[in-house]
């Protein structure tokens, strides 16, 4: 791939990534937020995403909760949407109002030139939200196609892992 790449033949820009963001309440009341990419192959050398850089690919604060971003990294960092929704819920949004609003935010700013996001998020509470910028995802290992923004969660209460789909 690399050689056609030098060649100079088209070589279409191969986006597979397998972000794992989460989101963890511990009993004491501190939240954290933690975020893992593969990234995309050809990025320019040094290039940083969005997945280390706090309000970015992940934010949180004990005073209002904790947001995790996947997608197009490049685009995300343009809003620092995990900050932006952890800054709601500090004003009283729920999880779910605050990612909602996000996404609708970003959605007014580019009209019809959206990107892939997802963004998931977790207030003081242990309350959740989740949301996106995608009609469909499929998986690239299973082929199956989920409509919305798939994402899990579990709960002390719960010994079981519980999934949803949120239709963007």
């Amino acid at each position: 791939m690399l050689q056609k790449y030098k060649q100079g033949k088209s070589l279409e820009k191969k986006c597979i990534t397998d972000t794992i963001g989460l989101v963890a309440l511990d009993k004491l009341g501190n939240i954290a937020a933690g975020v893992s990419t593969s990234g995309c192959v050809f990025k320019m050398e040094g290039r940083v995403g969005d997945t280390p850089l706090p309000g970015s690919g992940l934010y949180a604060d004990n005073q209002s909760g904790a947001a995790c971003c996947t997608g197009d990294g490049d685009q995300i960092m343009k809003f620092c949407p995990s900050f932006h929704v952890a800054l709601l819920m500090k004003k009283g949004h729920t999880a779910q109002e605050a990612c909602t609003e996000v996404v609708a935010f970003i959605k007014e700013r580019l009209r019809d030139n959206v990107f892939q996001m997802g963004i998931i998020a977790m207030d003081m509470m242990g309350s959740c939200g989740a949301a996106g910028l995608i009609e469909n995802w499929t998986d690239v290992k299973t082929k199956m196609t989920y409509n919305g923004f798939p994402y899990c969660m579990q709960t002390e209460d719960c010994n079981c892992v519980q999934s949803w789909n949120r239709k963007c």
